[in-house]
């Protein structure tokens, strides 16, 4: 009778360890914006979860006070508190979390009580980190801004410094220009990175003027006393990117892509056409391409286009003075939107402009030339039906040419940008490709100062 007991307590405490819940978790408490309203606490952002971690973050403003986990709102336990009363954190510190279960003492008055919270000295911004299968919890800054006289200048923080942008939990990014001489009326060069609107505390370099180099990562240290800066090598446009798990920095020049309805990759982020840099000055680039209105005319903004700086939507990109802007105007200058700094213009080539552009971007001097390369009359889109026509089936393009087009050249061109099917002096008749996978695809087709570009279908 004691083994058949201990087995089924054995069993009970099993399936109540198993039934904790990990996905999901709510951070509540005074010091939190929700204060204790459990209904309405915020759901914290899931990072990580599989065997062997749960990891989740939350970043808000935080005032003076107490706060602690729930694992529902629907209830106060399952709750993830502290291991001791008045448990005071500070940042880049790890501290121990304790699971109360539903079955966990509650009654204050009881010396068995053990619902202790976590507490915040000083309000700020955070970002709060919890693994709730190792049991730990972690606090980092929930804002960085980049300020010094490779900038804007030194001095007062809500004038001079710039935002960086919280890309991560973990990681900040900041886009724009430095100077390795000094900006501003203090000529002290360099930079570092602060933690909200104070001086201090801060993030330092690891010696006096470390001299940055595109391309390179660097150590950064907290509150150190030194109050060592990094100093940028030569005048450029940079992305700093500021690592909080392991406080490395990663300094690189900018890099630019065209995005939009005019252009190959459409509206689809993960398309963008990447800029050619220029060997000899990083501050300049170059695209090569075709610009045309998008054949899916239900396509948004199908006759427009900006240009990013990163393979993603931000935080950084450029822009005309004004939306819908012409890309071939006699004089433009760019506008740098960082975070939402400027509106989101788009540049617009006009309907009988369609083809080959060279796009040439100046970024120390924010200016931006377009030159269009004219299509010659007898492939207008007016008679583009007499000069070719496209048939895809099972998987291959068949291309029809007219004797015009007879001696010219065709490549087939997924969305990657990759060329899948290519075919020289083509004749009247060519089949590109073979079992190609479902998608879009472009057609190039020249011949001698002929040339232009069709997106085509494959089902």
């Amino acid at each position: 009778m004691k083994k058949f007991t201990l087995f089924f307590i054995c069993v009970l405490m099993s399936l109540l360890v198993s039934a904790q819940d990990y996905s999901q978790v709510y951070i509540i408490g005074d010091a939190t914006p929700k204060s204790w309203d459990l209904g309405n606490a915020d759901e914290m952002m899931q990072i990580t979860l599989n065997e062997d971690d749960a990891i989740y973050a939350w970043t808000g403003q935080m005032t003076t006070g107490r706060f602690k986990f729930m694992n529902t709102k629907a209830d106060w336990k399952p709750s993830f508190v502290a291991n001791g009363e008045h448990k005071q954190v500070e940042m880049f510190q790890s501290y121990d979390l304790v699971f109360l279960d539903e079955y966990a003492n509650s009654n204050e008055s009881d010396p068995g009580y053990n619902d202790f919270q976590f507490e915040i000295q000083t309000a700020g911004r955070y970002t709060v980190v919890v693994n709730i299968k190792k049991l730990t919890i972690k606090i980092l800054p929930g804002e960085l801004k980049l300020i010094g006289g490779a900038v804007n200048g030194w001095g007062a923080i809500n004038e001079l410094a710039e935002n960086m942008y919280q890309s991560a939990y973990d990681t900040y990014t900041w886009t724009g220009k430095m100077t390795k001489e000094a900006t501003g009326s203090d000529q002290t060069p360099g930079f570092k990175i602060l933690i909200g609107d104070s001086y201090a505390p801060c993030f330092n370099a690891e010696t006096e003027d470390l001299s940055l180099v595109a391309g390179n990562t660097y150590n950064i240290l907290y509150n150190d006393m030194a109050d060592n800066k990094f100093v940028p090598s030569e005048d450029a446009y940079y992305t700093v990117t500021i690592n909080l798990s392991d406080l490395t920095m990663k300094v690189d020049y900018v890099s630019l892509y065209m995005i939009g309805g005019a252009t190959t990759a459409g509206w689809a982020i993960e398309n963008v056409i990447a800029f050619t840099r220029d060997a000899s000055d990083p501050n300049k680039f170059v695209y090569d391409g075709t610009l045309q209105l998008n054949a899916d005319e239900n396509t948004p903004e199908r006759d427009m286009f900006k240009i990013m700086g990163q393979q993603g939507w931000n935080p950084f990109s450029l822009h005309p003075d004004t939306n819908g802007e012409d890309i071939l105007s006699e004089t433009i200058t760019i506008n740098k939107n960082f975070n939402g700094s400027f509106a989101d213009n788009k540049w617009k080539i006009q309907g009988d402009k369609e083809g080959k552009y060279t796009i040439t971007v100046d970024l120390m001097n924010q200016t931006i030339n377009a030159v269009y390369k004219e299509i010659t009359t007898d492939i207008e889109k007016a008679n583009i039906e007499d000069n070719y026509k496209i048939i895809t089936t099972n998987g291959n393009v068949e291309l029809f040419l007219s004797d015009s087009f007879a001696s010219g050249d065709v490549q087939l061109i997924d969305i990657a940008g990759k060329v899948v099917g290519a075919q020289a002096n083509v004749g009247n008749y060519v089949v590109l490709g073979g079992n190609l996978q479902q998608g879009i695809y472009l057609v190039k087709i020249s011949c001698g100062e002929k040339s232009t570009i069709q997106k085509v279908l494959v089902k």
